[in-house]
């Protein structure tokens, strides 16, 4: 392809996208290629407020990038730009540091990992660390054995229209998420519980298949996970997931909003459709279409510390809504895993009815502009 007619696509995605976002435009920098030192290079002539563009074509990619937030980094398109994962490093393709509080952007590209089922290298795609008002659209992310998508801290944003594919490695046999959150743990866990905010990693309207866990969370994680499809999750483990204070975590999950999503399993039955272990949210609307035993279940812990415990057992859940969830067109309720029921009284812990007072946050999330 021509340098001119690259330029000329790579300018219209990028007015597009400035124009339906509503980030300021500054100045544009575009790479000399994708691999990882010409984009640290452009990262680096960069300043806040800019956008990094990414040509079209496929790159090995060794290393990282790391990078403050404020940036925009933009591809020709999924289909178009593709990152390709090189070396044995389990270091994040891009690392975000958002202590400087700035929004920060990032689409139109594809990246995978280390294409290797036997490998036990827990890889990263893109890690957000304390990132605030993040964009993340239009991307496909393959093969990472840890989680494409690694968020912690004091983060929210959203992640939308995009695709992750086949993030599980069997040689590694736990991790292996589209999504994870990790969250501020005890300062998350000393505020009241907050829903229908802008206060939350948000991901919606996209594809999962074949990943351990589309979405999974820990240490004071908030989370909504809405209008997205989900099939086929690997060796049918459960496709949405919520951690306790279980496996050496600080704290467990403080919040989910887990509405309108699509569940679908022709590869086997999976024992929980939706897993909770702990933490307290809103789960409605749902479709489970078929091969999930328990479309929502309800656990203290599964790492077996639940039997030294008593209730209300620390970070279990106390406040957990459902309602309009159906499996194959039947509606379904919460059920608690058998060997945890002294943990958890219906009216009292759980309820099968909509939660008073609740109204979700604004849909499409107002990040994602007007596209």
């Amino acid at each position: 392809m021509k340098l001119t007619v690259f330029n000329l696509i790579t300018f219209w995605l990028l007015l597009l996208f400035i124009c339906s976002s509503g980030y300021s435009q500054g100045k544009v920098v575009i790479a000399t290629s994708g691999t990882t030192e010409a984009l640290q290079d452009a990262v680096n002539k960069a300043s806040p407020g800019d956008t990094v563009v990414i040509p079209e074509g496929t790159f090995s990619f060794s290393g990282s990038i790391i990078m403050d937030s404020g940036l925009t980094l933009l591809g020709a398109g999924a289909d178009r730009t593709v990152l390709l994962k090189s070396g044995s490093s389990a270091a994040p393709l891009i690392r975000v540091n958002g202590s400087n509080g700035l929004p920060s952007a990032f689409g139109g590209f594809t990246m995978s990992g280390i294409d290797n089922d036997t490998t036990r290298i827990r890889d990263t795609g893109i890690r957000l660390d304390g990132c605030l008002d993040f964009h993340l659209h239009d991307l496909e992310m393959r093969r990472f054995g840890n989680a494409a998508v690694y968020v912690t801290g004091n983060s929210r944003g959203v992640i939308r229209q995009s695709r992750f594919i086949e993030n599980y490695r069997p040689s590694i046999g736990n991790l292996g998420y589209g999504v994870v959150v990790y969250g501020e743990g005890q300062a998350e866990w000393s505020r009241p519980l907050e829903l229908g905010t802008e206060n939350a990693v948000f991901i919606e309207d996209s594809y999962f298949r074949a990943n351990r866990h589309a979405v999974a969370s820990n240490n004071g994680s908030v989370y909504v996970f809405r209008y997205n499809t989900v099939v086929d999750n690997a060796s049918n483990f459960q496709p949405v997931d919520a951690h306790g204070l279980e496996y050496g975590s600080p704290r467990g999950s403080r919040s989910y909003e887990i509405y309108g999503n699509i569940i679908d399993n022709t590869a086997g039955t999976s024992w929980a459709g939706i897993l909770i272990r702990g933490g307290d949210g809103v789960i409605f609307d749902n479709t489970f279409l078929r091969g999930t035993d328990n479309p929502v279940l309800l656990v203290n812990r599964t790492d077996g510390t639940h039997n030294s415990t008593s209730y209300p057992a620390q970070d279990q859940t106390r406040s957990l809504y459902a309602w309009g969830n159906t499996l194959s067109g039947n509606p379904v309720s919460i059920t608690v895993r058998p060997g945890h029921e002294h943990f958890f009284s219906e009216g009292r812990d759980y309820f099968n009815y909509k939660k008073p007072g609740y109204e979700p946050y604004t849909y499409p999330h107002p990040l994602g502009g007007t596209d």
